[in-house]
């Protein structure tokens, strides 16, 4: 590697599982010193466990100082011949951390030819030569196949380098294999050559002419096979052999992906090439490894045409590893803290495909229950997705596992609703600049929280008081609105009355990731006003006149402009009060089950358009949500009316009545139907007489049943939706 070393002359790398044999600088041998990280020593807080809690803490305390010793450098290299190494020198490892650099990076941005010149007298050339002795942690090893991956920070154990996301550099990669093997690295492959060595081997050349961290560099060798792109040269597939068929048909959608992400950015891919590399799945450590223009993928992914029940999940988890190709390697996060806009604008530009590609049904209904996700986990600091704690405690642990779902659909929920305050071709707009801005080669290509706030303000034409409350509420702190509303009818004025309680999914302790937002939270306020929508009988009327500021308890007054027909105005008995006035007559509860004939609207929506990541607890008449299940044509809104039959006490026939009609309609979108025909599961039990199971056996027998042979017929693929459907009764 070529380096420029500070002015203590001693570079410190990161390296573990590895045996260092020599290192040289300029050609010359060299001092340096390596230590492990992992050595077994005796730690006496394990002498003071005395319960599970105790073991707890020992065993975080444990794992937390293992961490800090990794931020550490642990292999020094003199490269001054004066230069005497001690390990207990780390403030001089510490200062190695800012320079360590590439040397398409260092002089050449100089404009002064003096200090150009300067610096090409210090670059130096630091040759290590090491071996790996054992796999598992970084790398792994199979029959006939090699494989990296790089989690959190574990580049370092299969090449010594800094492995720190603020350390980017170029890459010049050359791998020797055997001659029946393939190399799949980073960048473009240049060249290949051939040896005439006994056994015969292959060299392949590879160039990463973008500067990226060291976690974004991965290899892969084994004898794949490898299926290029018939219509664009920039994409190739690879698979083990046997697979290839599967790997045509899995990734035949692919190009029009590329093409789309091309499109709506307006700018074409960042890198030379794009390698899909498909390897068995009991050496990936996850269905899907993104680096820097390649993406290493378990085979479990890979489907043939007669199979369709992995196909969305597959062709959404390939399309989001491309999105990151702009948004995590090519454009970077400023600082740890920023990380959590380039993976909400990776799954923006997902969800931007899966809308343009599967349609407005799939894309509304996968976030919705996205949303519903997120308002059930927001509930502590580790959610926050810009916060001091949640980027330095955690450790890069809020990037795996549940907290990652859950922080990923919360930030591509907030971009979102930034989305739709300011438009969607200003969004985009502001997408293209934040591209097209890497392209300058004098920019860094970071993105940060600060400096997409104020494209926002800028190009979305959002106001800064609006900006000023919306980042620190969603974005540095965590909790989501949950909104608990009932109705009543006025009958007089012709008019309802929406009681509303707001409160958050996160108490104001477990919240104080930022202390200057304690007071905001403990008053449960947002920013921004959210939709009712009221279907009437003669029309639906928005009224975007929910505040979600101020007062937790609110009474929303909404005019309506329907009026019942004349033979409906036949007034009931009226009920006197003690004190001699019937004003009880002009209110009809909220939990009435009646008809509701006697009231001038269908159903009422809250938040239709999915404007707010909040959790809404709406109580409405059950005619009503039957109305909403059979009348509305969102499928957002017939989910909630799915759930809100399901959850309630018992399911009378009308409801049950409703959910079977819904579930015989083949018009309704799918995952619709496969929501009624689990509240029918739902129903089914001895109390309801088993009435749910019965209305699916019928449903099943109707659609798949022989009658001639008693038994049910093959499947049918011709209809997707429907197989999906009947699959779900089983």
């Amino acid at each position: 590697m070529k380096i420029v070393p500070p002015e203590s002359g001693i570079v410190g790398l990161h390296a573990d599982n590895m045996t260092i044999g020599s290192i040289l600088v300029n050609d010359e041998p060299t001092e340096f010193e390596f230590f492990e990280r992992y050595q077994h020593t005796y730690d006496d807080k394990w002498d003071s466990i005395s319960c599970h809690n105790s073991a707890a803490d020992a065993a975080c305390a444990t794992y937390i100082s293992s961490l800090d010793r990794e931020s550490i450098p642990n292999l020094l290299i003199s490269c001054c011949k004066a230069t005497k190494l001690s390990i207990a020198d780390v403030g001089c490892q510490l200062n190695c951390e800012s320079t360590l650099q590439k040397s398409p990076e260092v002089p050449k941005n100089v404009p002064d030819g003096n200090h150009e010149h300067t610096a090409e007298q210090n670059i130096k050339v630091v040759h290590i030569n090491y071996c790996i002795v054992s796999s598992g942690i970084g790398i792994h090893f199979g029959e006939n196949l090699l494989c990296t991956n790089n989690q959190i920070g574990r580049a370092h154990c299969w090449f010594p380098c800094m492995d720190s996301s603020s350390q980017r550099c170029c890459y010049d990669l050359e791998f020797t294999v055997g001659i029946d093997f393939v190399a799949v690295s980073n960048g473009n492959l240049l060249y290949q050559i051939l040896s005439d060595s006994n056994p015969p081997c292959k060299t392949y050349v590879y160039k990463l002419s973008v500067p990226v961290s060291a976690g974004w560099i991965s290899l892969a060798v084994a004898p794949f096979e490898v299926f290029p792109d018939p219509n664009n040269c920039l994409l190739s597939h690879m698979c083990m052999q046997n697979n290839m068929s599967m790997l045509k048909n899995t990734v035949g959608f692919f190009r029009s992906t590329f093409s789309y992400y091309e499109d709506y950015l307006g700018t074409p891919f960042p890198f030379g090439s794009y390698n899909q590399v498909f390897v068995p799945p009991e050496i990936s450590a996850s269905s899907v490894d993104v680096c820097a223009s390649m993406c290493i993928c378990s085979s479990e992914l890979l489907f043939d045409e007669r199979v369709v029940n992995e196909t969305i999940n597959t062709m959404i988890k390939l399309s989001y590893a491309l999105a990151r190709q702009w948004f995590g390697c090519y454009i970077l996060a400023e600082s740890t803290m920023d990380e959590w806009l380039l993976d909400g604008l990776a799954g923006f530009l997902t969800d931007m495909f899966i809308k343009h590609s599967l349609g407005n049904n799939e894309a509304r209904f996968r976030r919705y229950k996205a949303n519903h996700a997120v308002s059930q986990h927001d509930l502590t600091g580790a959610t926050a997705l810009s916060s001091p704690a949640a980027s330095k405690d955690l450790y890069g642990t809020q990037s795996i596992g549940l907290y990652e779902k859950i922080r990923s659909w919360k930030a591509v929920t907030v971009l979102q609703m930034l989305e739709k305050q300011m438009g969607p071709e200003s969004f985009r707009k502001i997408l293209q600049d934040i591209v097209h801005r890497a392209k300058d080669k004098t920019s860094l290509r970071t993105l940060s929280t600060r400096e997409f706030r104020h494209l926002a303000n800028k190009v979305g034409n959002l106001e800064r008081s609006f900006l000023k409350d919306f980042f620190p509420r969603w974005v540095g702190s965590c909790g989501c609105p949950v909104l608990r509303l009932g109705l009543s009818y006025i009958k007089r004025k012709n008019m309802i009355e929406l009681a509303v309680m707001r409160t958050s999914t996160a108490t104001s302790s477990s919240v104080s990731v930022n202390p200057e937002l304690e007071e905001r939270e403990a008053d449960f306020s947002w920013p921004g006003m959210m939709s009712v929508r009221v279907h009437e009988l003669d029309g639906t009327y928005d009224h975007p006149s929910l505040a979600m500021s101020g007062e937790p308890l609110q009474l929303l007054e909404v005019q309506l402009h329907s009026r019942l027909a004349s033979k409906r105005l036949q007034k009931p008995k009226k009920l006197i009060k003690a004190d001699g006035s019937d004003d009880n007559n002009d209110a009809i509860s909220a939990l009435d089950t009646r008809t509701c004939m006697d009231l001038p609207l269908l159903w009422i929506r809250v938040d239709p358009e999915m404007e707010y990541l909040a959790e809404v607890h709406f109580h409405q008449p059950v005619p009503m949500w039957i109305n909403q299940l059979e009348k509305d044509k969102d499928v957002v809104a017939q989910s909630e009316a799915i759930t809100a039959l399901r959850t309630l006490p018992h399911l009378s026939f009308s409801i049950i009545s409703a959910l079977s009609n819904f579930l015989h309609d083949s018009k309704v979108f799918w995952r619709v139907r496969i929501e009624a025909a689990l509240a029918l599961a739902h129903a089914s039990s001895e109390d309801s007489d088993l009435t749910g199971l019965l209305h699916l056996i019928k449903f099943y027998k109707s659609r798949r049943y022989d009658t001639d042979i008693g038994l049910p017929k093959s499947n049918n693929f011709h209809d997707i939706p429907e197989y999906f459907v009947l699959e779900v009764i089983l």
